[in-house]
């Protein structure tokens, strides 16, 4: 499969547009919009129908027991991101801060803090005359790398 890579460049440059009219061009069969954090090549390239989309899972996330939780401040006293919370009297993790580290769970006493896979995005892969792969990573989240790799192994897999 030959492959070509247009990257980088300040927002509303032309990327996209460039894209699609390479894409047409060439009368690609496959391709991949690996922009996570904005998506919109498929508007572009006249994708219809509805993509096959899968969860895509990204670093962990801590979640706190209410009913374990005896409000020491442990959790919140550890956590160097600011990721645990205080609010109307009661822990929480704030999703947006969270950085899966693991310090609130290693220092709470009563073990109220547990991690768990956190959906960081969505992955989709269109499947009509033509294959396309592309994702959506949710805001805050910093797993846009992992995800492109994502998006490109969808597409290989698909194309094979």
């Amino acid at each position: 499969m030959k492959k070509l890579l247009i990257l980088s460049g300040k927002g509303g440059t032309g990327k996209t547009t460039t894209t699609a009219a390479f894409i047409d061009f060439s009368k690609a069969d496959a391709f991949a919009d690996c922009d996570v954090d904005a998506p919109n090549l498929h508007l572009i390239a006249g994708m219809k129908g509805s993509p096959q989309k899968t969860h895509y899972y990204g670093s962990e996330k801590a979640i706190i027991d209410d009913k374990k939780c005896v409000d020491c401040g442990v959790c919140n006293q550890n956590c160097r991101f600011q990721g645990i919370i205080r609010a109307d009297g009661r822990y929480s993790v704030n999703p947006y801060a969270c950085e899966g580290c693991g310090v609130c769970m290693y220092t709470c006493p009563v073990g109220a803090v547990t991690m768990e896979e956190d959906i960081a995005g969505e992955l989709a892969l269109y499947w009509e005359e033509r294959l396309f792969s592309t994702a959506k990573l949710k805001m805050g989240r910093g797993n846009s790398g992992k995800l492109v790799t994502a998006v490109k192994k969808q597409l290989e897999q698909g194309h094979e």
